[in-house]
């Protein structure tokens, strides 16, 4: 507990000193709250507030370890069921987490332990554990560079490539929140996306991920040995996927065009032949023409394979119950994660590319320093700001900076040391 004291004594300074700049998200006296005590992890929901300044005294009285607002706008938001609160729609949200996305680094920092025989393993955690059987396993998924930057991409992907490009939407229009830990948040607040159902909300889900694709609609045929409608003309996904395949075609170096349509076809033969008659291909992808091109000998098994894969790469990694669900609740702006330490940052589309989210969220002091013992089997390195630290071991003595220490308890890897 006294651990736990040191972070909340430290989340209850930081939120004390921003009180009078503590943002007001739109239609607050509209929007459920909810937050989640230190204590026992048990979310207190369906609370509203009717200004800032009754929010904030809530937040400085009680020192929440998660805070939340509802994206969705109710007439009676602290009504204490849904079916009081009288629901009037709900802004778009995207969620996307480093944890959903398949990075390799999750191999050498991700951890789990067997709560039964303390058994413990890095990268994805088995089934059950291989020394026990026991089901009973704790999993720490960690981030780095590497994963966070990769979510980074998924939201230039998400706003670039589909919101803007195929729904008309303006980077204007999407609030980029970086999630204090993880992740990203995508938020549009339009009067007319909001009165759209669970199941609309689920069609755009699958569109900007490219779920369901079917290439028949787009012309490409079981029989007959051909592709039409298939152009950088086209509009959607036809259009998405030449472009992509064009850019690797366009690769100069045969070395290089090998490994990158490696990803995509595992027959060398196939490979050698793609390379060879590339420039048709190209020539075919970049004519105006609804005039059908054939399957360079490929067979239709083969381009299926190809296409579909290559769409996977196009479409954006969202979280999909967080976009469907019409009473989700999101992480506030400017509040602290319990999970990290680290705040919620609001982030200007031109600002997103150069946004640091282990410097630029950190809010706790870089030189006072505590004493922690490490209680974790092992944890993997942390970079906070411009030092990286670590990896640890368990029952090593540190004395570290406030940002990594609060970093270290919330994520339950470490400890106060006692003098």
């Amino acid at each position: 507990m006294e651990s736990i004291n040191f972070v909340k004594r430290l989340f209850q300074a930081y939120y004390k000193e921003q009180r009078d700049l503590f943002p007001s998200v739109s239609n607050l006296e509209r929007r459920e709250f909810a937050f989640i005590p230190w204590e026992n992890n048990v979310m207190i929901r369906h609370l509203g507030f009717n200004s800032i300044n009754i929010l904030t005294n809530y937040i400085l009285q009680n020192v929440p370890k998660h805070m939340y607002s509802s994206a969705s706008l109710y007439e009676l938001p602290d009504a204490p069921t849904m079916e009081y609160k009288n629901y009037m729609g709900c802004d778009l949200v995207f969620d996307i987490d480093a944890d959903h996305l398949d990075t390799s680094c999750k191999e050498t920092h991700d951890f789990w332990q067997c709560q039964a025989c303390n058994n413990h393993g890095v990268g994805e955690a088995p089934l059950e554990c291989d020394k026990c059987n026991s089901k009973k396993l704790s999993k720490i998924n960690w981030i780095c560079d590497e994963c966070l930057e990769q979510a980074k991409e998924e939201v230039f992907k998400l706003i670039n490539n589909f919101l803007e490009q195929d729904f008309g939407l303006s980077r204007k229009d999407c609030s980029i929140l970086f999630s204090g830990h993880r992740g990203y948040h995508i938020h549009i607040e339009n009067e007319n996306l909001r009165n759209l159902k669970s199941q609309e909300r689920r069609e755009i889900v699958d569109y900007i991920t490219g779920k369901n694709i079917s290439l028949r609609v787009f012309g490409l045929k079981e029989s007959g040995g051909g592709i039409s409608r298939f152009n950088q003309y086209n509009y959607g996904w036809p259009r998405k996927i030449m472009l992509k395949l064009k850019d690797i075609l366009l690769i100069e170096k045969k070395n290089d065009l090998r490994l990158e349509l490696h990803q995509y076809i595992k027959d060398k033969d196939k490979i050698e032949k793609l390379i060879a008659d590339k420039n048709d291909l190209i020539i075919n992808i970049t004519t105006q023409t609804q005039k059908d091109w054939d399957l360079l000998k490929f067979g239709y098994v083969t381009w299926k394979n190809l296409l579909l894969k290559i769409a996977k790469s196009i479409g954006a990694d969202v979280d999909v119950p967080v976009t469907i669900d019409t009473h989700r609740l999101i992480r506030y702006p400017d509040s602290l994660h319990g999970g990290s330490g680290f705040k919620v940052v609001e982030i200007n589309y031109s600002d997103l590319e150069k946004f640091d989210p282990f410097s630029d969220p950190v809010v706790f002091s870089h030189t006072n320093l505590q004493k922690l013992e490490i209680t974790a089997p092992q944890v993997a390195s942390i970079r906070v700001r411009d030092k990286t630290f670590g990896p640890f071991k368990k029952g090593e003595i540190q004395e570290l900076p406030h940002d990594i220490a609060v970093f270290l308890i919330c994520k339950n890897v470490a400890k106060i040391k006692r003098n």
